[in-house]
């Protein structure tokens, strides 16, 4: 296994139990958005970014770097911090920029769609103001003309699914995630 599909791993042995306002852990929401990228059949790269796309929620706390919190609903900016942390362990703009671009999707999307704001958790609606609030108008006109637009919004539609609360992870799920982040890092070598 890459080095660096360790770290991840041991980023999320470590601090994956981290609740961070919704009903489940991070590791928890994580392999559920990875499991939900799979059975729609999406890209590999959406595949990697869904699993990985909170991995900014617990990352500092591994490499020991402090950031502020979004009272008890996980660190603020923690897409970018995920995408930057990713870009240095080498993968791509299309898992990276996506999972930069899925707390801009959920902004975007309550401007978008009415329907959209009453079906967020109650602590995506808590942080959405700590993000920014709903995007407004030239925001959403800059964000629609931007690289993988369709992908980032692909992962927040993800991201706000999978939040199953008595889901269980096993040791299964934690292996077939690195296999997957494995072979999609080869792939980019």
């Amino acid at each position: 296994m890459l080095p660096q599909v360790e770290e991840i791993l041991a980023i999320f042995k470590k601090h994956g139990d981290l609740n961070y306002g919704e009903s489940m852990s991070v590791l928890s929401h994580s392999i559920q958005s990875g499991l939900i990228a799979r059975n729609l059949g999406l890209t590999d790269s959406l595949l990697v970014a869904a699993y990985l796309h909170d991995i900014g929620h617990i990352c500092p706390l591994f490499e020991g770097v402090k950031n502020s919190m979004m009272d008890g609903y996980g660190l603020n900016e923690h897409d970018l911090l995920g995408a930057h942390f990713l870009e240095r362990k080498g993968f791509d703009e299309t898992v990276t920029i996506p999972i930069r671009n899925h707390v801009a999707s959920k902004r975007y999307l309550c401007l978008k769609d009415e329907s959209y704001f009453s079906k967020l958790s109650k602590a995506s609606v808590t942080t959405l103001d700590f993000q920014g609030g709903v995007m407004d108008a030239y925001e959403s006109l800059i964000f629609e003309n931007s690289p993988f637009f369709e992908e980032s919004l692909s992962l927040r539609k993800i991201d706000d699914e999978a939040k199953e609360e008595n889901f269980i992870v096993t040791d299964f799920h934690l292996n077939d995630m690195a296999e997957i982040l494995n072979q999609y890092l080869i792939k980019l070598s």
